[in-house]
C-alpha cells in the first residue's frame, strides 16, 4: 500500500500561530539538517563529506537525553520521526542535478508565520 501525504485545507490556510522561540530553534535545527543533506550527498571534499557524515549521525541517532536531539524535536514539533527519515533518505540517494545548480534551502516557517512572531 502505498502513502500519501495529505494537507487538510484547514491545516494550509489556518491563522498564522505565533512560534515560541525554542520552537523556532527547534525547526532552524532540523532545517540546517535537512539542508546539509541536500547539499552535501554527493560531496567529494573533506568539509562537505564531514558535513553529511555528521547530519546522517545526528538523523538516524535514537538519543532522546538532549533535547536537540532528532527524536525529540520531532517529537515536540509532532513530526514521526521514521517519515522524516524515510524521506530524507530518499534525498540523499537522488543524483545530483548535471547543471551542478546548488539545491535550494528547505525552510519550515512561511512567510505568514515569521510576519505573525513580527507583530
Amino acid at each position: 500500500m502505498k502513502h500519501v501525504d495529505v494537507i487538510l485545507p484547514s491545516q494550509h490556510l489556518a491563522a498564522p500561530k505565533k512560534v515560541a522561540p525554542e520552537y523556532r530553534l527547534m525547526i532552524a535545527v532540523l532545517e540546517n539538517a535537512i539542508n546539509c543533506v541536500t547539499k552535501y550527498r554527493s560531496a567529494t571534499d573533506t568539509r562537505g563529506r564531514r558535513l553529511f557524515d555528521e547530519e546522517q549521525r545526528w538523523l538516524w541517532s535514537e538519543d532522546t537525553h538532549s533535547p536537540y536531539a532528532f527524536v525529540c524535536i520531532c517529537d515536540v514539533l509532532d513530526l514521526d520521526v521514521d517519515t522524516v527519515r524515510r524521506r530524507l533518505g530518499s534525498i540523499a540517494a537522488q543524483p545530483v542535478s548535471l547543471q551542478h545548480e546548488p539545491p535550494m534551502p528547505i525552510s519550515l516557517f512561511t512567510r505568514d508565520t515569521l510576519q505573525a512572531d513580527a507583530t
